[in-house]
């Protein structure tokens, strides 16, 4: 969830610290805040709001060559000053800032450091006040060591770095589940969360392996596995970031990756369509045996698993399933050695599914990740990982990625059938090719008055367009706050329809030919109650009597590939509903881009 970075070098701390808060704060903007050593002092500045609004209302020394900073989305305690990270230690040596959840946090407070005074309602600080502690009892213990010792008493999950009074030129650094990178360039050392927080010098990168700590010091970098053992970190070449967080000439984050939805549909499908491609290169014997897929993610994540799932069945003829990770975690399915689980998460770091992986492979199923960030712990967990290749989105609502989603599960799911799936793949790149955008934009703008002044929307659909409500609904309700639902058609008569009224709006999806009479059916129930009824469809509905003045275009494309294409409008409708009524879309509410907690 939160952002951490760290640096040490020859360069102006304070701007690298800033450059980087800004590149990670899509993964939380509650609170943000700098620690930096400044004679025999460590500074800690903080503030409620973003990383630009810190770097207005501060002022910071030159000369500051090692420092830590943070970017806040609230787990533990309230969103105030006094909660944001970085947090101080009790004796004031040592500051730290912490991506994770110490789940036993309240048991140290109680007991181990009872005798230790707290400043702050959050679990952080346990941390900082264990290292202090061990520090205090143990003096001539090396303040790695110190840290090292400390980690035993934490139960969850976390990256972690740390400065300390006593060594002002070190960052010290740990990480359990929770991400962390380090990157070196000539004379200067970078630590994140995120590999989009690493500087803009970054050479080299290391993605820090799971129970590792160590010290960042001007003469190099060392790190240990629990228990002290010295652990060699293998660094590779800095990955391409000319994608970095730059809205260019649109207004938001949300619009510009919208706006570039049909060239990652078309980028996405060029490196499936080469010789050695992600699903060529996996050995053969990976795919034999296979007779369940079990699709597993979160959020617009399992949408589009459930596209995957339900082509897999239609295309492959192989039983698939879809499952909530947080659910998949504490009651999964029967999974075995003929189990193939297909696990999708955008940033590849997301908690319950990085979970659900390691149930899964305990079971003896192959997994198979699929992300946007090959940097990710998904990458590393799972036995193989197909990338999606949606580039960096920003923007908290994913638009891009799970188009990219869908069109690499679309791509699996025939590719699982026979191992030809270039016939779809040149379907969908020539269909993405002949979207035109800019009438999109103009046609959902007509409907965003109407949907804007609604109190609440239905969204019902059948089939494909069942899923396609989903994603709809889910979008507009977390940028506009409006209470929205889905339901499958079908179902509206059994209870839901009970809450219509007048007043009532609801949007009917319609994109198969043969559903448009079971469909429209269900929605003329609602409209006799009393409903307003917007109908989004690429057919005729003239023989249905439908008035155009209440049908919101769909794109015309192949019906197969409906749920890739018609989602496109609905993001759009979300992201004008959301700037019409004054919100920022690309930052809503309580919400972050990764969720690396459970």
């Amino acid at each position: 969830m939160c952002g951490i970075v760290g640096y040490l070098g020859n360069n102006d701390c304070i701007e690298n610290i800033k450059q980087g808060l800004l590149n990670v704060e899509y993964r939380g903007y509650d609170s943000a805040g700098i620690s930096y050593i400044d004679g025999n002092k460590i500074v800690v500045q903080k503030r409620v709001g973003n990383v630009q609004n810190l770097f207005d209302t501060i002022t910071c020394p030159d000369g500051i060559h090692c420092g830590i900073g943070h970017t806040r989305w609230a787990t533990h305690g309230e969103v105030c000053e006094k909660n944001a990270h970085p947090h101080l230690s009790f004796n004031n040596k040592f500051s730290l800032v912490h991506n994770g959840i110490i789940e036993n946090y309240a048991m140290l407070r109680d007991n181990v450091l009872s005798e230790i005074p707290f400043r702050t309602d959050v679990d952080t600080e346990s941390i900082v006040n264990m290292v202090a502690y061990i520090n205090q009892e143990k003096p001539e213990m090396p303040i790695v060591n110190c840290l090292g010792e400390s980690l035993k008493s934490l139960q969850g999950s976390y990256a972690i770095a740390m400065i300390a009074k006593e060594t002002p030129d070190v960052i010290y650094f740990a990480r359990k589940e929770s991400p962390l990178l380090i990157g070196v360039a000539d004379g200067e050392t970078f630590i994140s969360s995120d590999i989009l927080g690493l500087g803009k010098n970054c050479e080299k990168y290391v993605v820090v392996p799971n129970g590792v700590y160590g010290v960042i010091a001007t003469d190099g970098i060392k790190a240990y596995k629990q228990g002290g053992k010295p652990y060699e970190l293998e660094f590779k070449s800095m990955i391409s970031l000319g994608e970095r967080a730059d809205k260019g000439d649109n207004a938001h984050f949300m619009q510009k990756e919208i706006n570039e939805i049909p060239a990652v549909i078309v980028n996405t499908i060029d490196i499936y369509l080469k010789p050695l491609n992600p699903l060529t290169i996996i050995e053969p014997s990976f795919w034999e045996g296979i007779e369940r897929i079990e699709f597993i993610a979160c959020g617009t994540s399992y949408h589009a698993s459930m596209v995957g799932a339900m082509f897999a069945e239609d295309n492959a003829h192989k039983v698939a399933r879809t499952h909530f990770a947080s659910e998949f975690v504490y009651n999964p399915p029967f999974v075995d050695e003929h189990t193939l689980c297909v696990f999708v998460s955008q940033s590849g770091e997301t908690a319950d599914t990085l979970h659900a992986v390691k149930v899964a492979k305990e079971k003896g199923a192959k997994t198979l990740g699929v992300t946007n960030v090959m940097t990710s712990n998904l990458v590393h967990v799972c036995d193989h990982t197909l990338p999606i290749c949606a580039g960096v989105e920003v923007a908290v609502a994913s638009t891009k990625a799970y188009n990219a989603q869908v069109t690499v599960l679309l791509l699996l799911a025939d590719f699982l059938r026979d191992g030809n799936y270039e016939t779809i793949a040149r379907r969908i790149s020539s269909e993405a090719m002949t979207l035109n955008l800019e009438e999109m934009w103009a046609n959902a703008k007509k409907f965003v008055k109407k949907i804007s002044n609604s109190r609440s929307i239905y969204f019902v659909g059948r089939h494909m367009d069942y899923i396609t409500c989903l994603e709809s609904s889910l979008k507009l309700k977390e940028i506009s706050y409006i209470p929205c639902e889905a339901y499958a058609a079908g179902e509206l008569k059994h209870g839901t329809i009970a809450l219509v009224e007048e007043g009532t709006t609801m949007l009917a999806i319609v994109t198969e030919p043969k559903l448009i009479s079971k469909t429209l059916n269900i929605v003329e129930q609602a409209k006799a109650r009393g409903a307003t009824l917007i109908y989004y469809t690429s057919l005729n509905l003239k023989d249905f009597a439908v008035k155009d003045k209440d049908v919101m275009r769909a794109p015309v494309v192949d019906v197969e590939l409906s749920p890739l294409f018609s989602i496109i409008p609905m993001q759009m409708v979300a992201y004008l509903v959301s700037v019409g009524k004054g919100y920022n879309p690309d930052r809503p509410r309580n919400l972050a881009k990764s969720v690396t907690v459970e």
